[in-house]
């Protein structure tokens, strides 16, 4: 009785996935390395692949896709009868000449102790497009990026062109510029492109209110170029509930021993406050690094930053009224903003940003440190094997 319904757990669940296709000339492995600095494997979560392989360039560059737009590469469990990977390819984001591209795979497991593989099938002649993120509709949602309100990639540089995308990858949700301006990646780890928000003219607003949430994440890579002023840079909004507003900016003075620490602020309403730096210097001018910040319900810290993925000691900055669970006040609430504060055209803050997440949840340190590791370095995380010829299971098919 106990093997016939692991039978049909089994038959059902394989409905709940889309088997990998036919019709791929080629197969190559993906080994996913092992992350020795993790205290625990990360599972279903979603790290950037570029490739950079042969294997990824176009058949007239001498590798095996055959799509213009990489639509014939697709990410499998299983190099034979597996299920396909939930995995965006931004758009545009694809040079057939070098063979890389920005995409975002949920990776089944992130192991602190072992490494995993996964499958690129590649090259078919009439491609379906498995992308969730289709012609930038961006419909990925959830599903790929677990537990996200927005997810900005901020354009793509695919080697000939730098272009400003404001469409938000997890709900669709696309933000107003207000001539802030895409730049090749040419200092910034991350992929290839990020957003300038320059202190003269520049910034953008998301035309997102979170409304209720009651834990919060915020990642990013940052980079400030104004090291005069005591604000630099803020994505801010009044998140509804328990966090009516949160505040990540730039201060000067102490507790920063002299430098930049990064200020994160909570607030309600009714002018209640608390503010957390931490004595950790935050480095200005010329070199990005990943900022994350998290704040869980009633806990007694409130919020924990982290920088390059490691955790910083928290420090109380100032405070005033009841911060400890800020209150409802949805008619306060304003939409999130980047490069000033909400509703305000002025001050604006110099300074550029990649990879902007929000989410309704606590990221773990050990999501936040993979998150860096990957972005800072995508290549050194993986390797790809040389492409070989389909199996039985993948017959070639024109």
């Amino acid at each position: 009785m106990i093997k016939r319904l692991f039978a049909i757990l089994l038959l059902c669940g394989s409905a709940w996935a889309t088997a990998c296709p036919t019709g791929y000339a080629y197969i190559a492995t993906i080994t996913v390395k092992h992350n020795a600095s993790l205290s625990a494997d990360v599972t279903n979560w979603p790290e950037v692949f570029t490739c950079g392989n042969t294997v990824c360039k176009t058949t007239g560059n001498g590798g095996q896709v055959t799509d213009a737009g990489a639509k014939d590469v697709v990410f499998c469990t299983a190099a034979s009868g597996g299920t396909i990977l939930t995995y965006e390819l931004v758009p545009s984001s694809y040079s057939a000449t070098a063979g890389t591209a920005e995409w975002w795979i949920l990776l089944p497991r992130i192991s602190a102790s072992v490494d995993q593989t996964i499958y690129a099938m590649i090259g078919h002649a009439s491609p379906t497009d498995y992308s969730c993120n289709t012609a930038g509709t961006a419909t990925c949602g959830t599903a790929l990026f677990p537990g996200c309100l927005l997810t900005y990639h901020f354009g793509y540089d695919n080697g000939s062109t730098n272009t400003l995308s404001l469409v938000d990858s997890c709900g669709g949700n696309t933000a107003t510029n207000h001539s802030s301006a895409a730049t090749a990646n040419t200092t910034f780890p991350p992929i290839y492109e990020y957003v300038n928000t320059n202190s003269a003219t520049g910034w953008f607003d998301t035309g997102f209110k979170p409304g209720a949430l009651t834990n919060v994440s915020i990642e990013m890579w940052f980079m400030n170029s104004d090291t005069t002023q005591g604000l630099a840079h803020a994505p801010y909004g009044n998140l509804d509930t328990t966090v009516t507003g949160f505040d990540a900016s730039l201060l000067t003075g102490s507790p920063c021993a002299g430098g930049v620490c990064m200020l994160v602020q909570l607030g309600t309403s009714s002018g209640n406050f608390l503010n957390q730096t931490s004595t950790t210097q935050w480095p200005t001018g010329g070199q990005p690094h990943h900022f994350a910040v998290t704040h869980a319900t009633g806990t007694a810290g409130l919020m924990q930053m982290y920088k390059d993925g490691v955790a910083l000691t928290m420090v109380t900055q100032g405070s005033g009224g009841s911060p400890t669970d800020p209150g409802n006040s949805a008619s306060n609430m304003q939409v999130l903003s980047c490069g000033t504060y909400s509703g305000c055209t002025s001050p604006l803050f110099s300074a550029a940003e990649d990879e902007f997440r929000m989410y309704n949840t606590v990221l773990s340190a050990d999501k936040i440190l993979s998150d860096y590791t990957f972005q800072n370095s995508p290549t050194s995380q993986y390797t790809i094997s040389a492409a070989a010829a389909s199996a039985s299971g993948y017959p070639v098919v024109y």
